[in-house]
């Protein structure tokens, strides 16, 4: 179905507006928590419990990024099936925030698959790496919202991108704008924002691939 930016960020920002509380409070709390993980070394490091000269510190970071790809996989999940509710107009409750932990591992193993050719891409001159993100830019709502598989949900990204590639990289150009407009309002816009993005993007998924209901 044909989708325009102003629609899919209409669609967003009417559902924050319906439910400010659920989504503004529940996209800052699951992304504090996706950010923990990561935070592990500096907190040791600050506490003087580690330091950064020893080989262990290198550990801790390694564990630490493993740990927050595991989470931010894990609240990748929640994160987009509340979108998808949100812009389907469906009741959710709170808790399908913390819903991912059956999606977490293919959540992960697509994240990881798309990075590493986004980085083969960029390395031929960019735009390979662009036009492969872009065809696989539906890849982890598939995940979240369908009991497909990592290699069945780039194939069927892919095929539903044909045509939209183009109009997906003007939708995140100017989600990256709102978002830095939303900074400067001394972050409180911010909160505000990123939930109406990640709403628009799930409305520009529902849209491309049809799938409007549940």
């Amino acid at each position: 179905m044909p989708w325009t930016i102003s629609e899919v960020l209409n669609v967003g920002f009417a559902a924050v507006r319906k439910r400010p509380l659920e989504l503004i409070g529940g996209f800052f709390l699951i992304n504090l928590l996706a950010q923990l993980p990561g935070q592990l070394p500096l907190v040791l490091s600050l506490a003087g419990v580690v330091s950064e000269t020893t080989p262990v510190f290198w550990v801790i970071q390694v564990v630490s990024l493993l740990g927050s790809m595991i989470v931010g996989a894990y609240a990748g999940v929640g994160q987009l099936r509340v979108a998808l509710a949100a812009a389907r107009d469906e009741e959710f409750d709170f808790g399908l925030f913390f819903s991912g932990g059956d999606r977490m591992l293919p959540m992960l193993g697509a994240m990881m698959l798309v990075y590493l050719g986004g980085l083969l891409g960029m390395l031929l001159l960019i735009i390979p790496g662009i036009i492969l993100l872009l065809g696989w830019g539906l890849v982890g709502a598939l995940i979240a919202d369908t009991d497909v598989g990592v290699m069945e949900s780039l194939r069927e990204s892919w095929e539903a991108m044909q045509g939209h590639k183009v109009s997906l990289l003007l939708f995140f150009l100017v989600s990256g704008l709102l978002s830095i407009a939303g900074l400067c309002a001394c972050y409180v816009g911010l909160f505000v924002v990123l939930p109406a993005i990640v709403v628009a993007f799930a409305e520009v998924y529902r849209r491309v691939t049809g799938r409007y209901g549940a």
